[in-house]
């Protein structure tokens, strides 16, 4: 890898790493010129490489590598004194099926819901009828909505108020 930068008062500085300790991708490596710096991120082509130094003559051993990067087989594994080890991977997701929402949260999962296997004619009603009521009417039916302008009707012993700047 080599760089070189023109600076300021005419003076250029040059950074030359020859060899470098592995082998990189050029095609997948990038740099950035910012005004404080220049960062250069240079991709290896042996994924989860660990390298000891950034130069240096390649050895034919094996590349140490960093434990569980690049293997898509790896499961995570935790310290642990029992025989058995649990994939904590799909514990994660079994918990996450369980979980159904709840009050407001899972009304908006209706309402998204609804809207998201709606045709073109129900979405332009709940836009409108939700955006002109101020948020307290929410309706599907665009014959019944597209005629008029939808009135703010907000919930029982509450009273509308415009907010004002």
């Amino acid at each position: 890898m080599s760089v070189t930068v023109k600076l300021p008062g005419n003076t250029d500085y040059s950074l030359e790493l020859d060899p470098l300790l592995h082998e990189i991708s050029p095609d997948e490596s990038k740099y950035a010129v910012m005004k404080t710096k220049i960062e250069i991120k240079l991709k290896k082509t042996v994924i989860g490489a660990r390298w000891a130094d950034l130069e240096g003559e390649e050895t034919d051993g094996p590349v140490s590598r960093i434990e569980g990067v690049g293997a898509k087989d790896d499961v995570k594994s935790y310290p642990s004194s029992s025989k058995k080890k649990p994939n904590w991977d799909a514990v994660l997701k079994e918990e996450g099926k369980d979980d159904k929402p709840e009050g407001e949260q899972a009304l908006n999962a209706l309402f998204q819901q609804i809207y998201k296997d709606a045709n073109p004619d129900v979405k332009r009603a709940m836009m409108k009828s939700y955006v002109e009521s101020n948020g307290t009417c929410l309706s599907t039916n665009w014959d019944e909505v597209g005629k008029k302008q939808v009135e703010v009707t907000p919930p029982e012993g509450m009273v509308a108020k415009k907010f004002e700047m």
